[in-house]
């Protein structure tokens, strides 16, 4: 099961503890590798502290998480290890250059067509245009 996604304060987000259950990490090791994260960008903005919580032997007691923004969750993910920890890394990989080939193709320069100036300018486009029309349907035809 995939970690779950929910809105908070306008905010998508997922759970601290909802995403060590799905790459079967130890929370506490996700907790760390959080708090150094947030220690080394110096920045909490897609690390949101919170509490969560769960039920024991003794009843109901408050454990420490953060609920991650996509960034933060993918700076979190970027760091893990395992298979599918890899198969969200190849993912992220794949979308990226997707996300590339789609900027690359809609920046392609547009081909260029003269407008011609004169009437025999214009006669001759059309008759070019003509004689390639002609060419191809010749060349399916055969």
């Amino acid at each position: 099961m995939l970690p779950i996604v929910t809105i908070k304060n306008d905010r998508i987000v997922t759970n601290s503890r909802d995403v060590a259950d799905f790459f079967k990490k130890a929370r506490g090791h996700v907790l760390r590798d959080i708090d150094s994260l947030i220690s080394r960008i110096g920045s909490q903005a897609d690390f949101i502290e919170t509490t969560v919580e769960g039920r024991t032997g003794k009843g109901i007691r408050h454990y420490r998480a953060f609920d991650l923004t996509r960034d933060g969750f993918t700076l979190l993910a970027m760091r893990f290890t395992g298979d599918k920890a890899l198969a969200f890394q190849l993912a992220n990989i794949a979308q990226f250059n997707a996300m590339e080939a789609a900027l690359k193709a809609a920046a392609a320069p547009v081909p260029t067509v003269a407008i011609p100036t004169s009437f025999a300018e214009a006669l001759r486009l059309a008759a070019d245009q003509a004689e390639k029309i002609e060419v191809r349907q010749i060349a399916t035809v055969c």
